[in-house]
């Protein structure tokens, strides 16, 4: 990982002769999407969920898109204040290829078997998740060997070629989820709000959500010997909801 300028970025891993893309959040304030067709519109974004049980949530979905190298897009991309409108990445492989390596991750299995979505369109998340898996990140994400994620830089030495999997495949380890939970818990929290609201309705809705955002807080600060950290949570709230 290395803090670089996104122009230098650019003009470096161009020498690889390998094509620019840039996934993109369509959850973001920043307006990504909308932001892109206002400075370039040249190529239509591809939607990332397409082939998937999911493939008519167009209002949340990530995108791809290749980007010439130098589109006006980039310049919103070096002036935008948001974190995660999503990131730039460099691959050898063609775009189709591509998006079935993406769809691989549309969702994670947790360590208590739990399947949620995984948020790799959020550069802030990503980020964390390469930082952690290191050199184990190829066999993850084996399509992109360089990114550019809110000014840092990742060089990834990815195979020539590998069969995409079908999601969910990947089992996200319980130490990386510690290593959120110390680290940078917002994420977490974010992703135990997530799973409540998609798998266990009645607690997420049975709480205002500044209180029950606030109880996660504290169980995760609880959680840590626990090897399942959601289970540990998720009991204690339907324990406190029993009581009420």
């Amino acid at each position: 990982m290395t803090q670089i300028a996104l122009n230098d970025w650019c003009s470096i891993t161009a020498q690889s002769g390998m094509p620019l893309y840039a996934v993109l959040s369509n959850v973001s304030d920043a307006e990504t999407i909308k932001n892109y067709y206002l400075t370039d519109g040249s190529q239509t974004p591809f939607g990332l969920y397409t082939g998937t049980p999911y493939s008519n949530w167009q209002a949340v979905m990530p995108m791809l898109v290749q980007l010439d190298e130098h589109s006006n897009f980039l310049d919103w991309i070096h002036q935008t204040k948001y974190n995660d409108w999503g990131w730039l990445a460099r691959s050898h492989l063609p775009l189709t290829k591509i998006c079935a390596h993406l769809r691989s991750l549309t969702q994670v299995v947790l360590p208590d078997g739990e399947t949620v979505f995984f948020r790799y369109w959020d550069g802030v998340y990503l980020t964390h998740q390469i930082r952690f898996m290191a050199e184990n990140w190829a066999n993850i994400l084996p399509a992109f060997a360089f990114y550019w994620i809110n000014r840092e830089s990742f060089t990834v030495y990815v195979p020539i070629e590998r069969i995409p999997k079908v999601s969910p495949w990947w089992q996200v380890p319980q130490e990386l989820l510690d290593h959120l939970s110390e680290t940078n818990p917002e994420l977490l929290v974010n992703d135990v709000l997530q799973l409540l609201q998609e798998n266990f309705y009645n607690i997420y809705a049975s709480y205002p959500y500044p209180i029950l955002k606030s109880k996660i807080i504290h169980l995760l600060s609880l959680s840590r010997k626990n090897k399942t950290t959601f289970d540990f949570i998720l009991k204690q709230l339907q324990q406190e909801k029993s009581y009420e």
